[in-house]
């Protein structure tokens, strides 16, 4: 079972200081970490079936405090090639970005998108620079 955790606070300067943990672990190590996560959980919801995903994303709340996690199973979100898939990549910092943006009651401007085109950004950097130091701390491990 292999299963790295990459802690981050969130930087939206007016909101404290939410946290994004990203996870990334191989299949195994998935059953154990949702279980972990649902522990003590305010927002409990059914776990769709692992299987059918390469990203999940969703917010754990404890006595009112939100953390925003984002878990991957590495098998599926690497290619044969080495290569991150960037669709799950975007797909997921969406869900991210408006987990937290919900949460803190932040309202999407489009006509002043400035700020929350950063905050993608932001997002999207961090989960491929977590991807990267797990492929690195594991020796590159791709999938068969």
């Amino acid at each position: 079972m292999v299963i790295s955790k990459f802690k981050h606070i969130v930087p939206l300067y007016d909101f404290g200081k939410p946290s994004l943990t990203i996870i990334v672990c191989d299949r195994e190590a998935y059953e154990k970490e949702i279980k972990v996560i649902d522990k003590n959980n305010e927002n409990k919801e059914d776990r769709p079936n692992y299987n059918q995903f390469s990203g999940y994303t969703f917010c754990k709340t404890v006595k009112g405090i939100d953390t925003y996690y984002s878990m991957y199973a590495i098998d599926t979100l690497i290619d044969k090639q080495g290569d991150i898939d960037m669709n799950t990549i975007g797909h997921e910092a969406t869900h991210i970005k408006n987990h937290i943006y919900y949460s803190l009651g932040i309202e999407p401007d489009t006509d002043k998108d400035e700020p929350e085109a950063y905050f993608m950004g932001w997002i999207v950097e961090m989960l491929c620079k977590d991807i990267k130091k797990y492929l690195k701390k594991n020796n590159n491990e791709k999938p068969n």
